[in-house]
């Protein structure tokens, strides 16, 4: 698909382009700025709750931010908390499954399931400890491969369950294609 734009859209390209720029140099700008004063935040919020690494250092790491967020927002934007939605549904779920109506049984199939399926992040690892005739980009790219196969068996799997609806595939090589030669106006 090649774009056929006269000089007046070519200018304007140019202009938006430019004026993206500025919003997007203004927004990482404001990010770090944003960063500089979480980590003061932290900084006082670990001194506070005495949060401390192994040299008994305030230690930054140890303060949850999504907590936190939740609770700046609460305390200074009057937002509703969602961690304290969040702790209330927990507790109506713990009832439910301390009343026994659930099956231990189901419970702890379910939780065997998980246990298995992060185990498979080993057999990953040992397989490729196997490997001694391949460098490391060759690794990376068999497990890539890997990977989208992955993605496609269990996509069919679940459609096939039921879970998720069939998605048509879609085909952006027209719009991959104006963009590339955006680009090529651009740097023009």
């Amino acid at each position: 698909m090649t774009i056929n734009l006269d000089e007046n859209q070519i200018q304007e390209v140019r202009e938006t382009y430019e004026k993206l720029k500025n919003i997007y140099e203004n927004k990482s700008q404001m990010e770090i700025l944003k960063k500089e004063r979480e980590n003061t935040i932290k900084e006082g919020i670990a001194s506070i709750c005495d949060l401390r690494d192994n040299e008994g250092n305030v230690d930054i790491k140890k303060v949850k931010m999504p907590l936190l967020i939740a609770l700046l927002n609460e305390i200074f934007n009057e937002k509703e908390n969602p961690k304290e939605t969040e702790y209330s549904i927990m507790q109506d779920y713990r009832t439910a499954l301390e009343g026994g109506e659930i099956e231990a049984e189901l419970i702890t199939s379910y939780l065997h399931c998980d246990e298995e399926i992060k185990a498979t992040k080993n057999d990953i690892k040992s397989v490729f400890a196997e490997v001694s005739l391949l460098d490391n980009e060759t690794c990376k790219a068999l497990e890539e491969l890997a990977k989208e196969y992955y993605k496609e068996i269990k996509q069919d799997k679940m459609i096939e369950a039921g879970f998720i609806k069939e998605k048509p595939i879609k085909d952006d090589s027209e719009y991959n294609e104006l963009k590339e030669n955006l680009e090529a106006i651009l740097e023009s």
